[in-house]
């Protein structure tokens, strides 16, 4: 036990070095595993191989239940054009210059296999932790992971056959179709009827959900699967709503240590690849966090997506991700690869996640938004006055768009959502497709001689974009927090603390005669 505790130990560490300095805790736990595996203390060989294993089960289980493959169902061709041609671009680079440094054929392959997908983990709490999963570019990012990992377990089944020849193929391919099978019917009635008819609560709940982890991973080694298999399976089986929200606080507790875990004890065994492997690695980071985010944000943008949510896009896959780990993990069990090559596998993903939090970032988006030529000017002119804009759809934005028409209101509304656009332009309502914040998007839709403003992005700062550039219109702002509010009203603006109640207040406040009351220069007021 006191080599478990040694693993905890150093992951204790690696979660306090992450508080201070903002880094992913994941490369942290693979650098304290090396420097674990560096001091020459022994008798933690077989606690860590056991550990390895279950932690390998328990975190491609924590992908799968982020994943909700009904995500797929709008946009599926955009979402395949930017899982793939970045997966094959990433590939294909990794292979070359693997090949360049002297690396064998069979060896490149597997290392272009390892780092063609970025981390779903990684993304997708960088988008949490800045609020924006709900984002028409968030839930993008999560159906690119979707099929992403779908691919990288197809490798990992191809890997887990490869030994066996070509007849052990169609056997192994067939039990992953029918596991997933089962994790789509238990994802689709089963769970449901569960939590609807008995009502467990949150320990029952807790219990089932590792039965069923560790019955489908017993299935998997039935079929002669690839453990990894049977746990992604139920994890998309519980991915669907609202069996992950009853589950969400339970999966986090137990996904950050066993996370912990897992990465540690493959810092543990990667070898610190030699000096003379350093240029090769080098290149391949190169590759992952400036190749791929370019390629993702240039192919977004031939998607339709505007410049900003198409950055955001490639900054939040610039990295090397978790199951390519244990892709590589399983050519290293398969002799397909040296130890060293897994070390600088590991040593590549470690570094590739470390900027992630500190690129994806407003910031940094805005900084390449306004430097490179990646920004287009929208095309769209509007030669409209009198108006009403509405600076993105969201949620309330229908029955918002509505009350206002009826009222006898001329609205244009900006979104940043091609498909949202799509589906107004089929109505014949005015639009104009890009960011609110940005200044050219306002002129174009008439900003200046508009006679109010319903600013509902998101992000505050947004807001604070728009009261910077347009002046002497009414703008009413959403906004979520009172010191979000605060910094609203400030400007000069009118903060609403809630859409869905302020849309009558508005129309009220509009018909009263905005021009007298803005003249006047009332007290802004927040609706609550």
């Amino acid at each position: 036990m006191s080599a478990l505790g040694l693993i905890l130990i150093v992951a204790a560490l690696g979660c306090a070095v992450s508080r201070f300095t903002g880094m992913p805790l994941v490369p942290l736990y693979l650098i304290g595993g090396w420097l674990l595996g560096a001091s020459g203390i022994h008798g933690t060989e077989e606690i860590a191989t056991e550990a390895l294993q279950l932690g390998v089960a328990v975190l491609v289980f924590l992908a799968g239940a982020e994943l909700n493959p009904q995500r797929l169902r709008s946009g599926t061709r955009r979402i395949l054009i930017l899982t793939l041609l970045p997966m094959a671009a990433t590939a294909g680079a990794v292979f070359l210059w693997a090949r360049f440094h002297e690396v064998a054929t069979p060896a490149a392959i597997d290392i272009a296999c390892a780092l063609a997908g970025s981390s779903t983990i990684v993304a997708l709490r960088q988008l949490r932790r800045l609020s924006q999963t709900l984002e028409p570019f968030g839930r993008l990012v999560t159906a690119i992971q979707i099929v992403q990992d779908f691919l990288l377990i197809g490798v990992l089944v191809v890997l887990h056959a490869f030994p066996g020849g070509w007849n052990a193929v169609p056997s192994i391919i067939g039990g992953t179709l029918l596991l997933l099978g089962a994790a789509q019917i238990l994802q689709s009635t089963i769970i449901p009827w569960v939590v609807a008819t008995l009502r467990p609560g949150e320990e029952t709940l807790l219990m089932l959900m590792l039965a069923m982890l560790f019955s489908l991973v017993g299935a998997s080694s039935f079929f002669g699967l690839p453990l990894v298999v049977g746990a992604f399976a139920a994890g998309i089986s519980i991915s669907r709503f609202p069996t992950s929200g009853l589950l969400r606080v339970q999966i986090a507790a137990l996904g950050d240590f066993f996370t912990a875990l897992f990465f540690v004890v493959l810092g543990y065994f990667a070898d610190i690849p030699d000096i003379s492997q350093w240029p090769l690695a080098v290149g391949l980071i190169a590759i992952i966090v400036i190749g791929r985010p370019l390629i993702t944000a240039i192919l977004a943008r031939r998607c339709g997506l505007t410049a900003r949510p198409a950055i955001e896009c490639g900054l939040l896959t610039g990295q090397a991700g978790e199951i390519g780990l244990v892709i590589a993990l399983a050519a290293l069990g398969a002799g397909h690869i040296e130890a060293e090559t897994f070390g600088l596998v590991a040593l590549v993903t470690a570094i590739s996640m470390m900027p992630t939090p500190f690129l994806a970032t407003e910031r940094v988006t805005s900084w390449i938004l306004h430097t490179l030529p990646i920004r287009r000017r929208t095309k769209a002119h509007l030669r409209t006055r009198g108006h009403v804009i509405m600076l993105g759809f969201g949620a309330a934005g229908r029955w918002v768009l509505k009350e206002l028409s009826d009222a006898g209101h001329t609205v244009v509304v900006v979104d940043d959502d091609p498909a949202i656009i799509s589906q107004l332009e089929e109505m014949n309502v005015r639009c104009v497709l890009g960011c609110g914040s940005e200044k050219h998007v306002l002129d174009a839709a008439g900003a200046h001689h508009a006679k109010a403003i319903l600013c509902s992005m998101r992000r505050v700062t947004d807001a604070e974009s728009v009261l910077r550039l347009v002046h002497g219109i009414p703008i009413l702002a959403r906004v979520f927090e009172a010191s979000d509010a605060e910094r609203v009203r400030t400007l000069g603006g009118i903060p609403v603390m809630n859409s869905l109640a302020s849309a009558q207040r508005f129309i009220n406040w509009l018909d009263s005669g905005t021009d007298s009351s803005h003249k006047e220069n009332p007290a802004p007021t927040t609706v609550t």
